[in-house]
């Protein structure tokens, strides 16, 4: 089991420690550190986000497709683990202190499991440990993020008020706030961010503003007004200094609420005062509730929305590089407004930041599995979980780039435009994207022209995640 630890790879530990679990004597001797150091081996920062950051944009379909293990059974398997090392703690005589509760709520609060969560805050109370303010954050962000990150509950983030009469998250929350205030454990920049996506939930948006009012003195209505408002200082290393995460949070309550200017104007207001700078991850957000809220019927922004803040985030000041699920989506929204030379333009840009990041990365990850095994025989668990989730972004972004093809191929301009993008941009799009194709091409030359059927490519072996599956992707991607 030291052995293990200093390999610092949890799936030996795990391992190890469930061999070790038959013995029961061996258990009741290892130290609560040890114990925590286990832990430690298993922080879901490590093991759970960056999986939810890739399925964030995989629909259940495709990850069937590509034979990804769905982020749910991520969840169940290390959810599982972590019950199993916390039962034998329990069977060792070894107490649970503040630090192993603040661990196993943030395991809740990585999986979106507010029912475990809810759980573990009752065994706090019966094992006589006070709840700090990581614990409040924790349990908060457990029951806002309740289930949210299942695929197939991704997009029902909107305004969904609770059954009339049943306590919904803005009570459980505030309730939690207000048994914090009573034990007079002090709230920071989080937990007013958990209670403003709370309210969020349900729609009570006029508690959004308060929070903001009081907390920070933001006046929200008078900014989107046009005006300035001097905001209230926090020292920079204060709890309550605004950081990238209410950035975050500004675009996800106001876009989950059908309100995307106010998110850009807020979000540019907060960061200019409080001097952050706004990551990719705030403007791939944003860009994905204005996706949704101008494609939805109906719609609640215009599709040109979308150009618009495109055009604002690559430009100066913020010179943001997009990802590939941001091209994806801004791609499929040119092709829906009718728009395919800019879609080819943009595609074209998304196919070479594919090149030079996902595909060059697991390139570089299968080069590197291959020569330890080569020369030292197993493969570290770190260095396995590394490769596989590099594969994996492989997989979803090429994914994205085959319906970019598709969509292109697919795409109707303008009467205008159809004999140049006929005669000039399709042949194009088959050369630049002939990987991605099929290797029979069609596509009709307009109206009363037939249609031109041709090979794209020879059949050859290509390394594709879809293991020559055919047009599933279509509905999938």
């Amino acid at each position: 089991m030291l052995a293990a630890l200093r390999r610092k790879d949890a799936g030996f530990m795990t391992r190890a420690l469930l061999r070790a679990s038959a013995d029961a004597s061996l258990i009741k001797s290892i130290p609560a550190t040890t114990f925590s150091e286990i832990f430690r081996l298993l922080d879901p920062d490590r093991l759970i986000e960056p999986h939810k950051e890739v399925h964030h944009d995989l629909s259940p379909a495709y990850a069937r497709l590509i034979r990804a293990q769905p982020i749910t059974e991520v969840f169940e398997k290390f959810v599982g683990t972590v019950r199993r090392v916390v039962q034998l703690r329990r069977e060792g005589g070894s107490p649970l202190g503040i630090g192993d509760y603040n661990f196993l709520l943030k395991c809740a609060r990585a999986v979106g499991d507010g029912t475990a969560a809810e759980a573990l805050w009752e065994d706090m109370g019966r094992d006589g440990v006070a709840p700090d303010t990581a614990s409040y954050n924790h349990r908060m962000s457990a029951r806002c993020w309740s289930s949210a990150y299942d695929p197939r509950r991704r997009q029902k983030l909107h305004l969904r008020p609770e059954v009339p009469g049943r306590k919904g998250v803005k009570d459980e929350v505030m309730a939690l706030y207000e048994d914090m205030m009573s034990r007079g454990v002090a709230p920071d920049e989080r937990t007013f961010s958990l209670m403003m996506t709370a309210m969020a939930r349900e729609g009570d948006m006029p508690g959004v503003k308060s929070i903001f009012a009081q907390v920070w003195n933001v006046d929200v209505d008078v900014i989107i007004g046009g005006e300035e408002v001097e905001v209230k200082r926090y020292p920079k290393d204060s709890p309550l200094h605004p950081t990238t995460d209410m950035l975050f949070t500004i675009a996800h309550v106001f876009g989950s609420n059908n309100d995307i200017p106010t998110a850009l104007r807020l979000v540019d207001f907060v960061s200019r005062n409080y001097e952050l700078t706004i990551p990719t991850e705030v403007w791939a957000h944003l860009l994905e509730w204005t996706f949704v809220l101008s494609a939805q019927r109906p719609r609640t922004l215009p599709l040109a929305a979308m150009q618009s803040l495109w055009e604002t985030l690559i430009a100066p000041p913020y010179e943001i590089e997009p990802t590939i699920p941001m091209y994806n989506r801004y791609i499929k929204n040119l092709v829906l407004r009718e728009m395919p030379f800019e879609a080819l333009k943009i595609a074209r840009r998304g196919l070479a930041l594919y090149e030079a990041s996902s595909a060059a990365d697991a390139a570089e990850a299968r080069h590197a599995m291959a020569t330890y095994r080569a020369q030292a025989g197993e493969v570290p668990g770190a260095l396995r979980r590394e490769s596989e989730l590099r594969e994996l972004v492989w997989a979803r972004d090429h994914a994205f780039v085959k319906r970019w093809a598709r969509l292109l191929l697919g795409a109707r301009p303008s009467v205008s435009g159809r004999e140049e993008w006929v005669g000039r941009a399709l042949p194009g799009v088959v050369r630049d994207f002939e990987a991605f194709l099929p290797e029979r091409v069609e596509y009709g030359t307009g109206e009363g022209g037939g249609r031109v059927r041709f090979w794209a490519r020879e059949k050859r072996e290509k390394k594709d995640p879809e293991k020559g599956v055919g047009r599933q992707e279509e509905d999938a991607a």
